[in-house]
């Protein structure tokens, strides 16, 4: 089943509208700015930063390149989480430092149907995921300060298992906000089609976008 690129089209309009209603709560922080742990083992993750738009309520803020390699650390550990650990055959990975505590509590039902990859067959090949350039919208205060930021996934996983080769297209938009000092996604609104034989039901889910 194939997903378009509306995230690709238009720059992070799910994702602002969330942004926009969480004005009020935008604030400063700091941020991780260490890199990326490498990929696991038998794993191609390609992931990096793409164009950057700055909404601003005052003074135009700037998303630092210290926060920009931190909220692609934080994609980073979602996707080896969600999708990549579970194509290795492990349980889904720790999401906590991935998911503010709402936005975890929220992963069930439906919503964790389309956000990771529960019981998918385990990978005989290496695990090639593949997302163009993401583009981000950030939120900057009226002191020029940016504590949210709306990030696009075009996320296509493939790999071959035992009884096949097995896809997996997650699309749409998360908002990060700081959390305890660090990236987190505090709401989102995803989409998945995933293909192949041995596939738990539903091989198709998506989710409503979560409060901030």
């Amino acid at each position: 089943m194939e997903l378009s690129r509306p995230g690709l089209r238009a720059p992070v309009a799910v994702a602002c509208a969330v942004v926009a209603l969480a004005l009020a709560a935008c604030g400063g922080g700091g941020s991780d700015p260490k890199a990326a742990a490498p990929s696991p083992a038998g794993t191609k993750l390609t992931l990096t930063p793409g164009a950057v738009q700055v909404a601003a309520a005052g003074n135009p803020g700037t998303l630092s390149d210290a926060d920009k390699t931190a909220i692609m650390a934080t994609l980073r550990r979602y996707i080896v989480a969600a999708t990549i650990d579970p194509l290795h055959g492990k349980p889904v990975g720790n999401l906590d430092q991935v998911f503010t505590p709402a936005a975890l509590a929220a992963l069930i039902g439906p919503n964790r149907d389309a956000t990771v990859d529960d019981g998918v067959p385990k990978a005989t090949s290496t695990v090639v995921a593949k997302n163009p350039p993401v583009p981000l919208t950030a939120l900057s205060d009226p002191s020029g300060a940016i504590g949210l930021v709306g990030a696009s996934l075009f996320l296509d996983v493939n790999a071959k298992a035992s009884r096949g080769p097995v896809r997996i297209l997650r699309t749409g938009d998360v908002v990060l906000s700081h959390d305890g000092g660090a990236w987190k996604i505090t709401s989102y609104r995803l989409s998945v089609a995933r293909t192949g034989t041995g596939l738990p039901e539903p091989t198709t889910s998506s989710t409503g976008s979560t409060a901030p």
